[in-house]
C-alpha cells in the first residue's frame, strides 16, 4: 500500500519527494527493499548511520537530478530535529 501511493503520487510529479518517519528503525530494513523493488528511490537518516553517511544522505535527498533518492526513511530519534529547523528548504 505504502510503494502504491507513493508511485501514485511521483507519477503525478516526478520531482516529489516523501519523508517516511518511525520509531523502529527495524521497520526501515523492511521498507527499504520492498520500496526498491516497487522502482522508488530510498535513503536513510537515522542514528544507526554514521554522522557523515547522514549528511550525505541528507544532500542527496536535497538534490533534483533524476537519480537522487525520493524517500527518506527518518528516525524520530535521529531526524525530527533537522526537520522542523527547516532543513529541507
Amino acid at each position: 500500500m505504502v510503494a502504491e501511493i507513493l508511485k501514485d503520487w511521483l507519477q503525478e510529479d516526478p520531482t516529489a519527494k516523501a519523508l517516511v518517519f518511525s520509531s523502529f528503525t527495524s521497520l526501515f530494513d523492511i521498507l527499504t527493499p520492498f520500496l526498491r523493488q516497487n522502482g522508488l528511490r530510498v535513503c536513510e537518516y537515522s542514528g544507526r548511520i554514521l554522522p557523515c553517511r547522514r549528511e550525505m544522505n541528507l544532500d542527496s535527498f536535497k538534490e533534483t537530478a533524476g537519480d537522487s533518492p525520493n524517500v527518506m526513511l527518518i528516525s524520530y530519534g535521529c531526524g525530527a530535529g533537522w526537520c522542523t529547523r527547516g532543513t529541507l528548504h
